[in-house]
């Protein structure tokens, strides 16, 4: 009899240990995050004097280097893995003119979709230095409004 006793206990602790791993695992990431932490994400607007909104893509790129890059769809942007400290900040259009770019496939749901009002940008804000740099403290969300001369 003290046999089976010890059966039905190892028989619950194995029960016990397939339900308790994954509810261990499952706390494990919730607590660390999936994606490592937060990340660095720059939204706002680009648009021009008259506001006429702007379709295209920007660029902000570090002294290093190190570039990241999101679409402008009708005036509206949204770029994450922003580096820290002062940033040139390039205003591409698109290839066809007022065409909007379309947004990458792996776009964050919060990604502006386009709806055709948008504006290719001058040619000028393709190179750095024609705007003001922008400088990013990193560690947060954070909003730039850019303006453009028509």
């Amino acid at each position: 009899m003290r046999h089976s006793v010890r059966f039905s206990s190892l028989r619950s602790s194995s029960v016990i240990l397939r339900f308790l791993a994954p509810s261990v695992f499952l706390a494990a990431v919730l607590l660390t995050g999936c994606g490592g932490g937060a990340k660095d994400v720059v939204s706002g607007t680009v648009k021009t004097k008259k506001d006429k909104l702007i379709n295209g893509q920007i660029i902000f790129k570090s002294s290093d280097g190190k570039e990241v890059s999101g679409a402008i769809l009708d005036g509206k942007y949204k770029v994450e893995g922003v580096p820290k400290g002062e940033l040139d900040v390039i205003i591409k259009g698109t290839a066809g003119g007022s065409a909007p770019v379309p947004p990458p496939k792996d776009a964050s749901k919060d990604m502006p979709s386009a709806s055709g009002g948008g504006v290719a940008p001058n040619k000028k804000y393709e190179s750095a230095g024609a705007l003001p740099k922008f400088k990013f403290d990193g560690g947060k969300k954070e909003n730039a409004d850019f303006v453009l001369d028509d």
